[in-house]
């Protein structure tokens, strides 16, 4: 059974070790196709229903999905951790007008 569980700290998803294990060796994510599908929890669960059963090319497509879902969390939880400015103190040089 998948499981996706956003909290502050990131993204977990588990249950889903075994049909990973189906891919061939070395297969990027990355470079799956997902033009015009929405990338989201509910799709993301729908893919890992429908690799389940259909097959390695499925499978393919829900790890990029995967992928995919897991990058946009992560930037989704990094634009909201405050940035930490620290300051910098000038030199006579960087002063002077040219």
């Amino acid at each position: 059974m998948l499981q996706i569980i956003n909290h502050e700290n990131g993204t977990i998803i588990s249950g889903d070790e075994a049909l990973l294990q189906r891919l061939p060796e070395g297969f990027d994510p990355t470079t799956v196709d997902l033009t015009d599908f929405r990338i989201d929890a509910h799709n993301l669960a729908i893919a890992y229903d429908y690799a389940t059963y259909k097959g390695l090319e499925a499978i393919k497509f829900y790890s990029g999905l995967k992928a995919a879902y897991i990058k946009q969390q992560e930037l989704a939880l990094a634009s909201r951790r405050p940035v930490v400015v620290e300051e910098v103190e000038e030199t006579e040089e960087e002063t002077e007008e040219v």
